[in-house]
């Protein structure tokens, strides 16, 4: 089966490769029939079943239900008087090209002709279906079967799969429609750019969904770094390419389209601008679109129909929307959607709510609205004592433009909320107004409908944070890629039918395209997330390393790691996707984009320093200084513009240039590996002795005598290993502090409380009350801390003596180091060891002593080995091979020699005790030394 789907072409072959894994986007699961209820009663009879779901969907596209005979009566005059021109229609070789690239293997339309049918002979079917776009042009109208559809229904995650509620409409088209539309694609892609703001993206070739991204990332990183108050809108519509106004595009001149216009649910000025603006003619032809290219497009949008039964004699007429499962329906959308965005920003800027920024060569540029396909944001930027006003008004503004193209704006929970982002003067006042006096929400305009305020969005698939901070998205990323990541290696990673390169390829395109989506809009501000995002990446690059390289990931460190497995440092794929973003932006039509990020500081630093490391390594000039304000911001990114091509083209080339630069580095590694598989034949152990960086307090566990550098790592051992709890998590319940009435909303806010305060600390513990199973509402982390509500109980009231800490055991420095290397020997159990450390210590002489000193414990040992060098302990010594006064004694001119003729980072293996484990009788059966360099 493999090579059969690899000879057909990298479609099939990922084709094959989704059966195998059963994941991602294009893959369908095979699904049971459906069982909803319908009035009441719970069916799954396929015509009953596909009637409640011919209702349903004909809510959100207006559509009333009707014999395919009346619609076939009805009949609209062609709109054409004059000659067609045919060079402004799609002609025969665009239409060719759109057979031929049909995607195979698809669901056909109602006819049952698969697309394979017409792909396979693309020039015949373009010939065949010519005459008919032709006839179209004098007639009028398309044919009925070009503006049907068959519709099913597709269950959405996460919903109850017993209602209709549950699942969303999937159009299955006809291809000869299909073909036609999207050989007419090219014209309405020109109509989008000629009506969209330079923040619209999801249709136009070019603007990726990055720039929405970023848009929204650099405004959050200003108001953090100005320490101002602002917000962004998130808007989600409800079914919006089904409930669309498509009257914009057709005959905007119509009595009843002008009738529908007056008696719209908007305000008064906002319907008068929309009257008389549509009063002279419908978008397409405001968008420069040609009498024939109009009428093409209209008629693809008349008589539209659909079915939930093939052999149902009950269709649906719809009256909305843009012919969903089309391949024009996202532009046609775009330019409705467009044109309700020009006018929602012309009024937020009326009221002074979005945010402005002084370009050169531009004047004061409003703040963008970025948008891709119908997800949309606003960004504000006012004092405190106004956010509040203004949020009303913009969300108000929001609801009435979109209600005028017929989207009804979602106000639930993770759908249209508020990421309210608020510092400085008068912040503490406005959370504890919005946050706890208005539960978090805030009325949309005059209506009686509410937004919530967040203080985290996933908005295109990154999680937004009110702080711009990139913490909770990294731990996102990889909980979306650990599922993804446990079947590529069961399933491909460890497949034998597969190559070293094919395997690489689907690791780097499968699970670090995953994780890394998004990156090129990362900060990582703090040490801490940086330090989580390399713990992250390499987590799956070790993971991976067994089944890409046959051995371990042990003792071997990042670079190497990723040398061997023919993958990029977690730097250098940072780097790229940062310099990805930074052309982009540089190439985008957003003059407000570029002076944000300007103007925000931090990404553009790092993205630039990223930048120059790729240039320098390629030999390519580098970048200029950074502008210091947003005046010079156009000139900046104006040196950087490349070609798109051109820019992927030179990431490419560094990435092969690094990936080469690490395969040539990889040959002491694989020296290393091979000592280690030798080592592990022999049946060795390794231990890692590292010198701590603090001998002045090391803090010991009284239960077991390992020392620590400081008493947070104490106390984390003592929880973990120990099972000691802190006092104050012994008795933590609710997340509130009774005792001194404080609302802190999240139980770890409330035990950080009670770390620092001995008193309420010594209230709980008095108290005697169980704790109870931690809960955490991510969602409340945003909400400020406020008085409890309520009486106080008794037991809160008292205030118990508060108990005297004993002071924190700290073990001498001089042997601490060793004893804890020797500790983790101890506790395995199967070891025993020599040593020489840097602390002073006298060599072990006697291995018994140190079982009756104390702090060792009855075993049996095997084998061990320490790494000598920089990496942790002394170089080789006679001394340090000595085990006991009766064992095992080294030839100190032996290992002498050996030491010179070896690298600085060695491995000694000595030593192994009888098969009966006596430490008294230690024979010598192994005594090498390995280089690792």
């Amino acid at each position: 089966m493999r090579p059969a789907a690899r000879a057909k072409g990298p479609h099939e072959l990922a084709r094959l490769i989704r059966a195998i894994l059963r994941t991602g986007r294009k893959y369908k699961a095979p699904r049971a029939a459906p069982c909803i209820e319908v009035d009441g009663t719970p069916t799954s009879d396929p015509v009953l079943v596909a009637q409640a779901f011919g209702r349903h969907f004909a809510k959100a596209e207006c559509a009333t239900a009707q014999s395919l005979k009346e619609l076939q009566q009805q009949h609209v005059p062609p709109t054409a008087t004059e000659p067609v021109d045919l060079l402004e229609v799609p002609h025969l070789s665009c239409l060719a090209q759109a057979f031929a690239t049909a995607a195979n293997r698809r669901a056909p339309g109602l006819s049952g002709l698969p697309p394979d049918f017409y792909s396979a002979q693309p020039l015949a079917a373009a010939r065949a279906h010519m005459p008919v776009i032709l006839k179209m042009l004098s007639r009028g109208q398309a044919p009925t079967l070009w503006t049907g559809n068959l519709s099913i229904c597709m269950p959405k995650p996460a919903k109850d799969h017993t209602s209709v509620d549950g699942y969303r409409a999937i159009a299955m088209v006809e291809v000869a429609s299909k073909a036609t539309t999207k050989a007419l694609r090219p014209f309405l892609t020109k109509a989008v750019a000629a009506l969209s703001l330079p923040g619209t993206g999801g249709t136009m070739p070019g603007v990726p969904m990055t720039l929405a991204a970023m848009t929204v990332q650099s405004h959050l990183q200003f108001l953090r770094k100005q320490k101002l108050c602002g917000a962004v809108i998130f808007v989600d519509g409800a079914n919006a390419f089904y409930a669309v106004v498509r009257d914009y595009v057709l005959d905007s001149k119509a009595d009843s389209f002008q009738q529908w216009l007056s008696h719209l649910p908007v305000p008064d000025r906002i319907r008068r601008r929309l009257q008389r603006r549509f009063s002279q003619g419908n978008l397409l032809e405001e968008a420069g679109l040609t009498q024939a290219q109009q009428d093409l497009v209209q008629q693809f949008l008349r008589r539209t129909w659909y079915t939930t039964h093939v052999d149902g004699r009950q269709i649906f007429s719809t009256q909305a929307g843009t012919a969903p499962g089309s391949p024009v329906a996202d532009a046609i959308f775009q330019v409705i959607f467009a044109s309700a965005l020009r006018e929602l920003h012309q009024d937020l800027t009326e009221i002074g709510a979005t945010d402005c920024i002084e370009v050169s060569g531009a004047g004061c540029q409003a703040a963008d609205m970025p948008t891709w396909m119908d997800d949309m944001a606003v960004l504000l930027t006012c004092p405190a004592e106004k956010l509040e006003l203004q949020l009303s008004q913009a969300a108000a503004l929001v609801q009435a433009h979109l209600r005028a193209i017929g989207i009804s704006v979602n106000f639930g929970r993770g759908k249209s909320e508020v990421l309210l982002a608020v510092h400085g003067k008068g912040s503490q006042a406005l959370r504890q107004r919005l946050l706890i006096e208005q539960a978090a929400r805030i009325q949309v305009g005059d209506t009686s409908q509410t937004i919530e305020c967040v203080a985290s969005y996933v908005h295109l698939g990154t999680l937004r944070q009110a702080t711009g901070s990139d913490w909770d998205d990294l731990a996102r990323r990889k909980y979306q890629t650990d599922g993804v990541f446990a079947k590529v290696r069961g399933r491909l990673l460890n497949n034998p039918h597969l190559s070293w390169q094919e395997k690489v390829h689907m690791f780097g395109s499968l699970i670090m395209r995953k994780f890394l989506h998004g990156a090129g809009t990362w900060v990582l501000r703090t040490k801490g997330e940086l330090a989580r995002y390399r713990a992250y990446y390499m987590a799956y690059v070790r993971g991976a390393t067994w089944p890409l390289c046959g051995h371990s990931s042990k003792f071997l460190d990042d670079d190497a790691i990723c040398a061997l497995n023919g993958i990029l440092r977690p730097d250098q794929a940072l780097a790229i996707e940062r310099a990805r973003t930074l052309w982009q932006v540089a190439n985008g039509r957003s003059a407000y984009l570029r002076a944000s990020i300007v103007r925000a500081g931090i990404w553009l630093e790092k993205a630039a320093h990223d930048m120059d490391t790729i240039l320098q390594a390629l030999q390519l000039p580098r970048l200029p200084a950074l502008p210091r304000d947003t005046s010079a911001a156009e000139t900046w990114f104006a040196t950087m513009q490349r070609d798109p091509a051109d820019a992927a083209n030179v990431l490419r080339r560094v990435a092969k240039l690094w990936l080469r630069a690490a395969c040539e580095a990889a040959e002491p590694a694989r020296r290393k590996v091979a000592a280690l598989g030798q080592m592990q034949a022999a049946r060795v152990t390794v231990l890692y002795h590292t010198q701590s960086g603090n001998h002045e307090a090391l803090h010991a566990c009284p239960d077991c005598g390992r020392t620590f550098e400081g008493p947070a790592a104490l106390a984390s051992h003592q929880s973990k290993v120990r099972h000691h709890r802190a006092e104050c998590s012994l008795a933590l319940f609710g997340s509130a502090c009774e005792a001194c009435g404080l609302q802190f909303w999240l139980q770890r806010r409330l035990r950080e409380h009670l770390r620092h305060h001995a008193q309420c600390r010594a209230t709980y513990l008095a108290a005697d009350i169980a704790p109870q199973p931690e809960v955490n509402d991510p969602r409340l982390q945003h909400l400020p801390t406020t008085r409890r509500v309520g009486p106080q109980p008794f037991w809160a009231s008292l205030r118990p003596p508060v108990p005297t800490n004993c002071p924190v055991g700290v073990a001498p420095a001089t042997t601490a180091a060793f004893k804890d290397g020797l500790r983790s020997i101890l506790d395995q159990g199967t070891l025993h060891s020599f040593a020489n450390t840097k602390c002073g210590t006298r060599p072990l002489k006697n291995f018994k002593n140190f079982r009756h000193s104390g702090f060792g414990a009855p075993f049996t040992a095997a084998r061990v080995a320490f790494t000598l060098g920089p990496t942790g302990s002394l170089p080789l010594s006679a001394e340090a091979l000595e085990v006991s006064s009766r064992g095992c004694r080294a030839n100190a001119t032996e290992h002498r020699n050996t030491e010179k003729a070896v690298a600085t980072d060695t491995l000694v293996i000595g030593g192994r005790l009888d098969e009966q484990g006596d430490a008294r009788d230690i024979r010598p059966s192994l005594s090498v030394a390995v280089p690792l360099r």
